[in-house]
């Protein structure tokens, strides 16, 4: 079981890593997560499908959260909707 930080979207590699999905493929990948600032574990029941290199259809139905998040091609989320996005120096 992978750790989730729920106020970082950096832990989401380790199950992009992890599961290594081709394009088209999808599994499911139940977590610790980590609440903050409650600091409280609990199970997370998630699911990734990789949409393209570049993208996830990521679910997370404990928390109501279903979105389309980007990747590096590293496996670093870069566009977590609603949430967070990368900063690009210019």
């Amino acid at each position: 079981m992978d750790l989730d930080l729920n106020f970082t979207p950096a832990t989401n590699l380790i199950a992009i890593r992890r599961l290594a999905l081709n394009t088209g493929e999808a599994a499911d990948a139940p977590a610790a997560w980590l609440d903050f600032p409650e600091m409280r574990l609990a199970k997370l029941a998630q699911r990734y499908e990789r949409l393209s290199v570049e993208q996830y259809r990521y679910q997370a139905p404990g928390v109501h959260y279903a979105e389309i998040l980007d990747v590096s091609g590293a496996g670093f989320v870069t566009r977590y909707p609603g949430l967070w996005e990368m900063e690009t120096l210019q």
